[in-house]
């Protein structure tokens, strides 16, 4: 197609490696409960999307356990070219084991020990500007400098560029947990 023309980028094993990492490091941040190593990555909106979700279970007092998370696949899906950003659609799929504790430690979802299926759609953009190859996992893609040095708004005090934006490299737009 015309796009695989103008972005081969998109269509290697490398990107879909990048996009693989990124997956598991947002996996392992809410599974920590430590936002900071997923803020270069993600945009304001999935940054509150991730975080909101999050809390939905401790304001219901219940506490998510998810582990030994394994990401099987992602298959590039869709492919958007606007005159500002390249947007692409990733689907993941894998193997979790997940359970939903209540307050007194009761299992109220899931089973522990027990593998179970997840299917989520990822919404990656970057700006068309910002060329089209992978994005630094830890480090800011502006400059280079430790992802430390980017803060909870997505800055980079090296820098100072706004990194969560997409101007710079790939940053997560929306996660949409299917299964």
């Amino acid at each position: 197609s015309w796009l695989q023309a103008e972005v081969p980028a998109l269509h290697t094993e490398s990107f879909l490696d990048y996009a693989k990492a990124l997956h598991q490091r947002a996996r392992t941040a809410w599974m920590a409960g430590d936002w900071s190593a997923i803020r270069p990555h993600a945009t304001d909106f999935a940054m509150n999307q991730l975080m909101y979700e999050a809390s939905t279970y401790t304001l219901n007092g219940l506490e998510r356990d998810v582990t030994d998370v394994e990401t099987t696949d992602v298959h590039l899906c869709e492919v958007d070219l606007d005159p500002v950003y390249l947007t692409v659609t990733l689907w993941f799929t894998g193997l979790q084991q997940r359970v939903v504790r209540d307050a007194q430690g009761e299992i109220v979802a899931g089973v522990l020990g027990q593998d179970e299926d997840f299917a989520e759609r990822w919404i990656l953009r970057r700006r068309i500007d910002s060329g089209f190859g992978p994005t630094p996992i830890d480090a800011c893609p502006s400059c280079g400098a430790d992802e430390a040095q980017i803060d909870a708004l997505g800055v980079c005090s090296t820098c100072e560029a706004w990194i969560s934006q997409g101007r710079h490299g790939w940053v997560i737009g929306m996660i949409l947990d299917l299964a």
